[in-house]
């Protein structure tokens, strides 16, 4: 009988050890796009050094008059961590019960700036709310790196509206 309860309570664990919950809130809403423009030439300054998180509707052309400045933000919320040591007494824990919740926040623009000194700004920004329990507690890189390709995706598509708006002028 005690050997029934055993494979029980390791089925639980098993079962629960899914419940660490990781969510994406992005904003501005945006109704996405089904076809594609060209990219923008414009003169890119960023200070990122991967170009995967770079807008993909801006082509660098440094010889164009138009300047587009591309800066993102990065803050770290790990909330409750300070207080892992007292989870040691929760049994709770040994079935997958939230031990803190952490977050995210990436905050992002993109300014363009014609040869007339027209300015026009996109900006995005993006939480990942993640709970960490016993079973998953890894670090914030991957909801790091989901949310800056989100409000990468995110100002393209303001910037695919914009161009489209413009054309139709």
């Amino acid at each position: 009988m005690k050997q029934h309860s055993v494979y029980g309570l390791f089925g639980l664990m098993v079962l629960l050890s899914g419940c660490a919950e990781h969510t994406l809130n992005i904003a501005p809403k945006v109704e996405t796009v089904s076809s594609l423009l060209s990219p923008l030439k414009c003169a890119l300054v960023h200070e990122s050094s991967n170009k995967e998180y770079l807008p993909n509707m801006i082509e660098d052309d440094p010889s164009s008059s138009c300047v587009a400045t591309y800066r993102y933000q990065v803050t770290y919320n790990n909330g409750g961590t300070q207080w892992d040591a007292l989870n040691i007494w929760n049994p709770l824990l040994i079935v997958g019960f939230p031990m803190s919740q952490e977050n995210v926040i990436v905050e992002a623009k993109l300014l363009l700036k014609d040869e007339q000194n027209t300015e026009k700004e996109f900006i995005a920004s993006c939480v990942a709310d993640k709970t960490r329990n016993l079973f998953q507690n890894s670090g914030s890189t991957a909801p790091r790196k989901a949310c800056l390709i989100a409000v990468k995706n995110n100002i393209d598509t303001q910037l695919h509206h914009f161009k489209k708006e413009k054309s139709n002028e």
